[in-house]
C-alpha cells in the first residue's frame, strides 16, 4: 500500500516535472510503468499486458511508485527476487522475466544504464517431470472430453502445434485444403513472433478438417467457431481441457499447452531437424525450440 505521504509526493514531482524526459531528470519508477504498460498495450499480446500488471505489481510494492528508477541497482533487485521467491515459488521465475524485458526496454528508452537484471544470477531448478503429453496419455485425454469439439480441437493442437490463440482466432479462410497447408497469422491476427508461417496437414489433420468443413466457408469464419461469425475463447478450450484431463489417471499435471510440447518432442524423435521444428513452431530464436524437445 502506498502511504499518503507517498501519492502527495509522486504528485508533487509530476507536477512539476509533467510528462517529459528532459535533461538530467530521474525518471520514477511509476512513471516508467505508466510508459511501458501504454508501450505494451499497443504492442503486445493481452496475456503479455497482464503479466506486465501481475509482474510490477509485488515490484511497486517493493521499491515504493515514486522511487528514481536508476537508483534500483542488482543488489536490490537480488533481495525483491528473494522475497518474491518465497512468496511465489512456483511462479517467481515468470515475474523476473517480464521484470527484465521491461529493464531492457528502459535502457533502451536511455532511462537508466545499470545492468541490474542483465547480471541478476538466478539458480538452475532441475527438472523433474516431463513437460511433453506422449500420444498414449493425449489419447486418454480425448476419451475423456466431453465434446466433439473439444476432441477435434485437442487432435489438432497435438498434430499442428500451434498456439491456442493461433487456434482460437484460426479462419477457413487460412485453410487450403488442396495444397493441405494451414497459413497461421493474417491481416486480423498477429502471431507472437510477428510473422506469417505455413504449416502442412498431416493426414489426421487433413481429415479431421474435411469432416468438419462447411458446405460454404463464407457462412462460418472461424474453423472452431462458436457461431457462423464468433469465436471462442482461448480460456474456454484451455478449461474443458483441464475438465478432461482431470477425468484421467495421469500422475503428471498438464495444460493445453503441452500439446505444443508434444508435437514438438514428437517430431524431434522422429528425426525431424531442429531448424524445421523451430519453423513450425513459429519460433523467432532456435534456442527456445531446443527447451521443447
Amino acid at each position: 500500500n502506498i502511504s499518503k505521504a507517498e501519492i502527495e509526493k509522486y504528485q508533487m514531482l509530476r507536477a512539476v516535472f509533467g510528462n517529459e524526459v528532459t535533461g538530467n531528470r530521474q525518471v520514477l519508477l511509476k512513471e516508467f510503468y505508466d510508459e511501458y504498460l501504454t508501450h505494451a498495450q499497443y504492442n503486445l499480446s493481452p496475456k503479455s499486458v497482464l503479466s506486465i500488471k501481475q509482474a510490477f505489481k509485488p515490484f511497486l510494492q517493493f521499491f515504493s511508485p515514486i522511487r528514481p528508477l536508476d537508483t534500483i541497482k542488482l543488489i536490490d533487485v537480488e533481495k525483491f527476487v528473494l522475497k518474491i521467491r518465497s512468496s511465489a515459488p512456483a511462479g517467481y521465475l515468470v515475474y523476473v522475466r517480464t521484470l527484465k524485458a521491461a529493464f531492457n526496454k528502459a535502457k533502451a528508452w536511455s532511462y537508466l544504464n545499470d545492468k541490474a537484471f542483465d547480471n541478476l544470477k538466478l539458480p538452475r531448478i532441475q527438472k523433474v517431470k516431463e513437460d511433453y503429453l506422449s500420444a498414449d496419455d493425449v489419447k486418454l485425454i480425448i476419451e475423456k472430453a466431453d465434446s466433439a469439439l473439444i476432441k477435434n480441437v485437442i487432435v489438432f493442437a497435438y498434430n499442428t502445434g500451434m498456439r491456442l490463440s493461433e487456434i482460437v482466432f484460426l479462419e477457413w479462410a487460412s485453410v487450403n485444403l488442396n495444397k493441405k497447408i494451414i497459413t497461421v497469422g493474417s491481416e486480423r491476427f498477429v502471431t507472437k513472433s510477428k510473422k506469417v508461417r505455413h504449416i502442412p496437414m498431416n493426414e489426421t489433420v487433413y481429415q479431421l478438417l474435411l469432416s468438419i468443413k462447411p458446405a460454404d466457408k463464407q457462412n462460418k469464419k472461424y474453423v472452431f467457431g462458436k457461431t457462423t461469425s464468433m469465436h471462442y475463447t482461448s480460456d474456454f478450450f484451455s478449461k474443458k481441457f483441464k475438465e478432461a484431463f482431470k477425468k484421467t489417471e495421469i500422475k503428471t499435471d498438464y495444460c493445453f499447452h503441452s500439446l505444443r510440447h508434444g508435437f514438438a518432442s514428437r517430431l524431434a524423435q522422429l528425426g525431424v531437424p531442429i531448424i524445421t521444428i523451430s519453423k513450425l513452431l513459429g519460433h523467432s530464436n532456435i534456442s527456445t525450440t531446443m527447451i521443447y524437445s
